[in-house]
């Protein structure tokens, strides 16, 4: 009887986590603070079978220089694919089913941040793990879910503006 009283409070406390972790996954990210992030996707109506290509904007809108993980340029993009991750909705919902490659993230050192001056700006090609050439038919947009400190867990994530795209035949 005690065995399976435990069982129930385990099953109970991981059901608990499951739903409290889903839930802080549906929590809309807020703009990023001391950033203006932004995205553009060329070309903004394309065919089925082609995969769009992204460019992200940064601007400083503070009075201090931030420290932001450096991808400017195509450098390391196992970092941009990680903390400049592009995430694509249709209809206001996630897509969660598309066929990604892994990318994981490798070290990161002091070499791979650099400041960003007080209302200067960077843009910077970004590329996605995921295969969109096979979105069906419809009209997508997509944001970049940015990781400012990945050091630094008291600094939350943000996200970029959102942009628009087609997928025709």
């Amino acid at each position: 009887m005690k065995d399976s009283r435990k069982s129930v409070l385990v099953a109970a406390s991981i059901a608990a986590m499951v739903v409290a972790a889903a839930a802080q996954e549906r929590k809309p990210l807020p703009a990023c603070r001391d950033i203006d992030a932004s995205i553009r996707v060329v070309p903004a109506a394309l065919r089925t079978g082609t995969q769009p290509r992204f460019t992200l904007v940064l601007r400083n809108a503070s009075k201090n220089p931030v420290r932001l993980v450096n991808i400017r340029d195509g450098r390391r993009q196992d970092l941009a694919h990680s903390y400049y991750e592009i995430l694509f909705e249709r209809n206001g919902r996630e897509l969660k089913d598309v066929p990604r490659a892994i990318s994981d993230p490798g070290p990161l050192d002091a070499a791979d941040f650099f400041e960003l001056a007080a209302g200067a700006a960077v843009e910077t090609p970004l590329t996605t793990p995921a295969d969109l050439t096979r979105l069906p038919v419809g009209h997508y947009s997509a944001y970049v879910r940015i990781t400012v400190d990945p050091f630094d867990s008291k600094i939350p994530k943000c996200r970029s503006s959102r942009t628009a795209f087609t997928v025709g035949k």
